[in-house]
């Protein structure tokens, strides 16, 4: 007789299109679905409070789609390889199965404990199944999107769908009760209690309702932040309750070329990610480690609060505080507006939005930030300053996406001037490449 496989979750909480779950299935035995609680797995970026909030909800979602079908998720705390020396023992498993991930503290994790439970005798086997494109196919040179993309296209193979499994048998094991939230989290999560739907049916429902009325309108609605024409599957893709792949097979690339390329941009920030790993940590381009950013915190805390007096700025900071998600655009606005009107370190905003976004994902966030602070790959030249006014104007014409955010409450005055703002973030940029400039030619 087979015996038990363990299937590792991580951020893959779904039951279709999961390869670990589909090979373990395959083996004819009991499958114990199993998730550990490690606090030393993610380095410095364990998940963020909002993360946090969706991961306890996605967890009791998952282990209600599972107990439909005969089987149960086992919650276990504690280091990854020391849970699984005693789960082995309790359960006689003899393979473990996951799906792979990419951070740097992911990779190193996961290579030891695959090297560990493979010298005890244990079959480890690991799958692609949270990117289209694994970042280790892409080799050599990429120096910009527009080259990944091209190399993208042609390694992205189609993906069968896997189904769910009908019913699963599941060794008896205790569960251990996980303290996910943050301790003041009753305060905060009834504000998102009432913004999503979590779990792999509402992914896909979501997915659908995009697919229906909303793929056709997305190159340009996507831009505006009150249309709605967005698909609102980020939080579903970064906690891994809906499959890339899923996605991509839905889309269809007649109507959805411009969506399509977002998937290729996330691929494209997990082989950033892996081929630097000090991406969320380190400018990519090296002139601009040089920019001396100002150390402002009641300014950083009136830009966390939706205080700077700039509208659309003020309006994305308070979908961010209410919601755990705020529309792109802004994004963009929001991280311009720090890096460079008030010439704040990117790397607080990275941090901010890693507690706040309920979409949390280090590769995407880490890329984002650099991006909008003009310091990383791909990032528009530092001149272009979005000018937070005009952004509106363009972009939320009718003042929807504001009044809905800030209703009619009082303005505050704005804590920064652009024009100065502007001036002050040229000369602050201008002055650090100028000095990579002469230490260069300096050295010849």
């Amino acid at each position: 007789m087979t015996r038990p496989t363990i299937v590792w979750l991580r951020r893959d909480l779904r039951l279709a299109d999961n390869p670990a779950l589909a090979a373990a299935v395959a083996r004819g035995g009991p499958v114990m679905p199993l998730y550990i609680r490690d606090e030393t797995a993610d380095g410095d970026w364990r998940p963020g409070a909002a993360a946090r909030w969706w991961l306890a909800s996605s967890l009791d979602v998952l282990e209600a789609d599972l107990s439909a079908r005969g089987g149960r998720l086992v919650r276990r705390q504690g280091e990854s390889l020391a849970v699984f020396r005693e789960v082995l023992a309790l359960t006689g498993a003899d393979a473990v199965f996951w799906n792979r991930r990419y951070t740097p503290a992911g990779i190193a994790r996961d290579t030891a404990v695959k090297a560990a439970l493979r010298h005890a005798g244990i079959g480890a086997q690991s799958f692609k199944a949270c990117v289209l494109v694994e970042p280790m196919q892409v080799t050599g040179h990429v120096p910009s999107f527009s080259r990944f993309f091209e190399r993208w296209r042609g390694l992205r193979e189609p993906v069968p769908p896997l189904a769910a499994p009908e019913r699963l048998a599941t060794p008896a094991l205790e569960s251990e009760r996980l303290a996910l939230l943050p301790p003041d989290a009753p305060f905060w999560t009834p504000k998102l209690d009432a913004s999503w739907s979590i779990g792999e049916a509402a992914a896909r429902a979501r997915l659908a309702d995009f697919v229906e009325t909303g793929v056709r309108h997305y190159a340009k609605g996507r831009h505006l932040p009150a249309a709605g024409h967005v698909s609102g599957l980020s939080p579903h893709l970064a906690m891994g309750e809906i499959s890339p792949a899923a996605v991509l097979r839905a889309v269809p690339e007649r109507l959805g070329f411009a969506f399509i390329r977002q998937l290729a941009w996330r691929d494209y920030a997990t082989f950033l990610l892996f081929r630097e790993p000090l991406l969320p940590e380190r400018e990519l381009l090296p002139g601009r480690r040089a920019i001396a950013w100002r150390d402002d915190p009641a300014a950083l805390g009136s830009w966390q609060r939706g205080e700077t007096g700039y509208e659309l700025v003020d309006a994305g900071m308070r979908q961010l505080w209410a919601t755990g998600w705020m529309h792109n655009r802004v994004r963009m606005v929001t991280a311009s507006f720090l890096t460079k009107h008030l010439l704040i370190d990117w790397r607080y905003g990275q941090r901010w939005f890693w507690e706040t976004l309920v979409d949390a994902d280090l590769a995407n966030n880490a890329m984002g930030w650099q991006w909008s602070a003009s310091v990383g790959t791909d990032a528009p030249d530092f001149v272009r300053i979005f000018d937070p006014v005009a952004q509106a104007l363009k972009f939320d014409a009718d003042g929807a996406y504001r009044h809905r955010w800030l209703g009619d409450a009082p303005r505050p005055a704005p804590i920064v001037e652009h024009k100065a703002a502007r001036a002050r973030a040229l000369a602050a940029y201008g002055a650090a490449d100028g000095a990579v400039d002469g230490a260069a030619d300096g050295a010849g």
